[in-house]
């Protein structure tokens, strides 16, 4: 991205593969269920912070409290991002859900407004916001048995 600001540390990937790593040592949900599962979890983040730097473990802290920094939005670092975000988009080569969600409504699906949601919520980093928009819609197909690309 375009933006200088410090991006998410743990992106989809990552909170993927902590999830692998969670299920392996035996918690299976989202959340602990058990004192024994919690302590396991707890341990899990004690460790991932220790392996990050201060700065990194400062961006990761105002990420937990909602503290975002401003990126200052201007007519190119738009047009810039969603160029670049559509190249990220396109490096995806598996993203089903989102294809068929771009043939059902393709105004919708790659509308600015709606782009800029995405790329918003991840302060203007490209390829989390590509992240983001696939897992959208897989998400919405598996909760709807269908995509539906409209508002």
């Amino acid at each position: 991205s375009s933006s200088s600001l410090p991006h998410a540390i743990m992106d989809e990937e990552t909170v993927e593969a902590s999830v692998r790593r969670l299920e392996q040592i035996g918690c299976q949900q989202r959340l602990p269920g058990t004192d024994e599962e919690a302590a396991k979890v707890e341990e899990l983040l004690a460790e991932e912070l220790s392996n990050l730097s201060m700065s990194e473990q400062d961006v990761v802290s105002f990420e937990v409290h909602g503290i975002v920094a401003e990126v200052e939005e201007t007519p190119e670092l738009i047009a810039q991002s969603l160029i670049e975000m559509e190249a990220e988009l396109q490096k995806i080569k598996k993203k089903p859900a989102y294809e068929k969600a771009l043939k059902m409504n393709p105004t919708y699906v790659t509308g600015q407004s709606f782009r800029l949601q995405f790329l918003r919520c991840v302060a203007f980093n490209c390829k989390n916001a590509a992240r983001r928009l696939v897992l959208h819609f897989r998400q919405k197909e598996e909760m709807f048995c269908c995509i539906l690309a409209i508002e």
